[in-house]
């Protein structure tokens, strides 16, 4: 690391060091859990036993299956019951992005948070999905997924003002012009954050080091890093093409094939996350 990275690296850690005593933590072992449970089934008995290790998951995944967005005539009172109404999807997205807006103590009134809330829930979901195809774990890769934009919504969080002002200014740029500019404004880019965060809530370093790296498409080494970066990738392709921005999701097709990543695995994997994320992109931006 030349000098000028090691400045960014203790300017994460300084501005970490006056705000992250606010941040609650990162429950990774249930978020492992939760992304080793086999999704090609229906396992609802096996989901449904892990969400009722976790208090705060019950009320989430209870309120959501009774909010007005499913019109059922009785209230539905225990977490099978809410799986049967959600779906596997729904509820792993639920659950998921739950853990991910606690460990940063966020709501998701703000529609940049929820933006980016759904954006790391698809980007988990493609990560386990294309983690074999890359000889990675799929429980590392779920995880990594989706922490890997946690700097982002952390700033979100913590500076607001600063954070909404800069991502609603850079939506038009690219990944790297929007880095740029959070390092003029905080001395540091999300993904440096983030690497200090996961340290400091003692992930396994293989974690770290992708969420780290993951905008680097140059230099990724290892299986994890290459899945995280293709799976933002693909996220972003998903949800431009999904939103009718044409020349995004072109762009970012583009970078997919820059990567070498298949047609068919790109074209398959996103007819899935379409099919089983649908409902996650089109409520997304409600608050239940």
């Amino acid at each position: 690391m030349n000098n000028f990275g090691q400045a960014r690296s203790t300017a994460a850690k300084d501005w970490l060091d006056d705000n992250g005593d606010k941040l609650p933590g990162f429950n990774f072992s249930f978020t492992q859990t939760v992304g080793k449970i086999a999704w090609d089934k229906i396992a609802y008995d096996e989901l449904a036993k892990v969400i009722d290790t976790n208090l705060s998951c019950v009320a989430r995944v209870l309120q959501i299956a009774n909010s007005p967005f499913f019109g059922l005539n009785k209230r539905v009172a225990s977490v099978r019951d809410a799986l049967t109404v959600l779906g596997m999807a729904s509820a792993r997205n639920v659950i998921t992005s739950g853990c991910l807006l606690e460990s940063v103590g966020a709501t998701e009134d703000n529609h940049l948070i929820a933006d980016v809330v759904t954006h790391s829930v698809i980007a988990g979901s493609v990560a386990k999905m294309i983690a074999s195809t890359f000889n990675a774990g799929e429980g590392h890769a779920f995880t990594a997924g989706l922490l890997h934009d946690v700097g982002k919504l952390t700033l979100l969080v913590r500076a607001p003002q600063e954070a909404n002002g800069l991502y609603k200014a850079t939506e038009q740029m690219t990944d790297k012009q929007m880095m740029y500019s959070e390092v003029g404004l905080f001395g540091f880019d999300h993904a440096e954050l983030a690497t200090e965060m996961l340290h400091r809530w003692r992930l396994p370093m293989e974690i770290v080091d992708a969420v780290a790296s993951y905008h680097q498409y140059e230099s990724l080494k290892e299986p994890l890093q290459r899945v995280v970066c293709i799976a933002d990738c693909m996220a972003q392709y998903v949800q431009h093409t999904h939103a009718d921005r044409a020349e995004a999701a072109a762009t970012k097709r583009s970078h997919l094939d820059a990567l070498d990543v298949p047609g068919s695995l790109i074209d398959g994997v996103c007819e899935r996350v379409v099919r089983e994320l649908g409902k996650q992109l089109s409520y997304s931006g409600e608050n239940p």
